[in-house]
């Protein structure tokens, strides 16, 4: 296995009010690679950061819905019937928005996706 250095980072998470700016510092060497620390992890398409924030992630499912809502504009305005647009909302642009949010912990959180939903 080779490890791609470029795209391999590591991150620590804390509880809130825990880790210090020294961890920007801290590296992790395997064989002759440096893996450098990152203050966000990606898995599976969430993004986290390191106090398990999910606002970050949030902001980025804002982005990728207002693209897809972008990309069916014309078709929403269209003179379909309310069914099949409440259906391409449900279907298409609900998932994309929603993506991730069963790991959201923060009643804050939701309220802000809620707000633009």
């Amino acid at each position: 296995m080779v490890l791609n250095e470029g795209k391999t980072q590591f991150t620590i998470f804390y509880p809130t009010g825990q880790g210090t700016k020294a961890d920007k510092r801290k590296f992790i060497k395997i064989g002759k690679a440096k893996i450098k620390p990152s203050t966000n992890a990606k898995y599976l398409g969430v993004t986290r950061d390191q106090r398990l924030n999910f606002k970050k992630h949030i902001l980025e499912r804002r982005k990728k819905a207002l693209q897809v809502f972008s990309a069916l504009k014309s078709l929403l305005l269209s003179d379909i019937s309310q069914k099949i647009k409440t259906r391409i909302y449900l279907s298409i642009l609900r998932p994309t928005l929603l993506y991730g949010n069963e790991l959201y912990h923060s009643k804050t959180d939701i309220n802000y996706i809620e707000k633009y939903e």
